[in-house]
């Protein structure tokens, strides 16, 4: 029998070891694999021993019945069964494809933030967002601190697969923090509830002056759009603009989104 040795297989090891008696346990990066074909459950981002970053973990409930990678593919990225719609879905994908390949061929590396170390990932973030937003109308620069404990409370959502960095070599030049849909935390009026249209992932987005006009700004929104598609999402929204200006709303439209709710939100719903 031979040996394996290396990150991958220790990892593995660790999942198993967290999977309670007869079930099975599977990492993020293998669920993005096997996306569709099974019926999975969030077992919530969990702390394993030698592994350095904590591991979103899910429980495999049963295989989903699926035929094939096509059926999978359209289980996975929410779409619809109503007719006509698949051709929709996979342009708008295409589209976002496009986008992010655009800015690979520029020279330019989109990095979620679970892939940045955690001696660089907090310090480069807080640069370029300050760096970016300095002439935004109403902006306030965080501190690593302040920015350190949004870090904290937003990684139960899984925003560290879906938040980038934009890098030009080793240097960063652009960031997209994009936070998964919450509305547990929605704070409501007595007897209110939460429409779905008011359902909205939390998204920020900002390049450096350098690295402005070459379709870093598509590139970034486009990753996280693909990756919470992936994750089951059946919409996604372009949010947070800080003023009302022309070129985040153009952004958001290019994306494939409408404009909803008030001048901040940009939404693309991917089924009825």
């Amino acid at each position: 029998m031979a040996d394996v040795f290396g990150g991958a297989p220790n990892i593995a090891a660790r999942v198993q070891s967290a999977a309670e008696p007869g079930t099975v346990a599977i990492s993020d990066a293998t669920h993005r694999l096997v996306s569709g074909l099974f019926v999975v459950e969030d077992r919530g981002t969990q702390a394993l021993k030698g592994v350095e970053r904590p591991i979103l973990l899910y429980r495999v409930v049963r295989p989903s019945g699926v035929r094939g990678r096509l059926e999978a593919e359209a289980a996975s990225r929410g779409l619809t069964p109503f007719v006509g719609r698949e051709d929709e879905i996979r342009s708008l994908m295409n589209r976002w494809e496009r986008a992010l390949e655009g800015a690979r061929r520029g020279g330019y590396t989109i990095t979620p933030l679970r892939e940045v170390s955690r001696s660089r990932r907090l310090r480069e973030f807080t640069e370029t967002w300050a760096d970016t937003f300095k002439a935004h109308w109403g902006f306030t620069a965080f501190s690593e601190e302040e920015l350190g404990f949004l870090f904290a409370g937003f990684e139960p959502t899984g925003f560290l697969e879906s938040s980038v960095l934009g890098y030009e070599g080793d240097a960063p030049v652009a960031m997209c923090l994009v936070v998964p849909d919450d509305p547990g935390h929605a704070v409501l009026a007595r007897g209110r509830r939460l429409d779905e249209s008011e359902r909205l992932n939390l998204l920020a987005i900002g390049v450096r002056e350098a690295g402005r006009g070459r379709g870093l700004n598509y590139a970034m929104a486009a990753y996280s759009f693909l990756t919470l598609a992936r994750r089951g999402a059946t919409w996604v929204s372009y949010t947070l603009v800080l003023d009302h200006n022309w070129p985040s709303r153009r952004t958001g439209e290019g994306l494939g989104a409408s404009l909803c709710a008030n001048y901040l939100t940009y939404r693309r719903n991917f089924r009825l």
